[in-house]
This record gives structure tokens, C-alpha cells and sequence, in this order.
């Protein structure tokens, strides 16, 4: 798993305001504006972020029906107070039994990277690998040393 929310309290409070009643779900509506917002917050180095990779995030957002999802996969686990339904997300990780890799960036702001210790301490087969120059996409900022552990860890 990589960077998961649910295993701790603290979320980025910008990743907070889709959880406001009444405007929540227009302050998080995926707008050119927000997308390069969110990606800026998550993406630790800021030159991943190219005309490129905004373009593509403002076509997914376009596409019919797909324009709320980001907003109510976010109102589902953050609230106003950062991650809610801990207690679910602890007693499902309490019962996962099989081996489990916990992928985290050193630099995650929507989620902290402290969060990872919390969930190997409920995973019973779990270890971690924190990747360094990284935010919280690892499979994107370090492509090479994301798929190099998955690898390994499968075999």
C-alpha cells in the first residue's frame, strides 16, 4: 500500500475544506485551479508538476461523472477534524494477515509520513519503506525505487 489515509489524525488542512458542509464539495471540485493546487500539495518535487501532467488531470476531470469523484473519495475519509472512521480502518488492518508493503514518501504533506509506523503497528505482517524525495505519490516522483521494492518484495 502506498501512503493510505485512515491511519492517523493529521491530514493537510487544504485536503480538509472538500469536507466543509454546504461548500465542500465546490471548493473541492477538480477546476484547473485545484488540480494544480492538489498536485502541488502532494507531489514533493514541484517540477513533476509540467503543463503535461496538468493537461491529463484536467482531461480525467472532464470526463462525464468523473468531475466529483475526487471530491467524494475525499469527503468519504477526511473530515473537517482530518481522517475520519480510524476505528473501521484499524479493525480491517488488525485482520489482514498477509504480507503487507507499506510504501511511504519522507515528504508526504497530505498524509505524514509518521502515519506509516501506525499502520505496520496494526498490519501483523507488514514492513515499511519510506522513500526519500518523495511526497505522497511514490509510484510517481520514484518510479525506479517504488517498482524496484514491489519487486522485491514479491519474489
Amino acid at each position: 500500500m502506498a501512503a493510505p489515509g485512515g491511519f492517523g489524525r493529521r491530514t493537510n488542512l487544504t485536503m480538509r475544506f472538500p469536507a466543509m458542509p454546504m461548500i465542500g464539495s465546490w471548493l473541492g471540485r477538480p477546476t484547473p485551479f485545484n488540480n494544480k493546487l492538489t498536485l502541488r500539495l502532494a507531489i514533493h518535487d514541484k517540477s513533476y508538476v509540467t503543463p503535461e501532467l496538468l493537461a491529463l488531470t484536467n482531461r480525467y476531470a472532464a470526463i462525464p461523472g468523473s468531475n466529483m469523484s475526487f471530491v467524494r473519495t475525499l469527503q468519504a475519509g477526511v473530515g473537517l477534524c482530518g481522517s475520519r472512521d480510524r476505528g473501521a480502518v484499524e479493525q480491517i488492518a488488525r485482520k489482514f494477515v498477509v504480507p503487507t508493503l507499506i510504501v511511504w514518501g519522507r515528504q508526504d504533506r497530505v498524509f505524514p509520513a509518521t502515519q506509516a509506523e501506525r499502520a505496520a503497528s496494526l498490519l501483523p505482517t507488514s514492513e515499511v519503506l519510506y522513500i526519500d524525495r518523495c511526497g505522497h505519490y511514490p509510484q510517481w516522483e520514484q518510479p525506479e525505487l517504488f517498482a524496484e521494492a514491489i519487486e522485491k518484495f514479491c519474489a
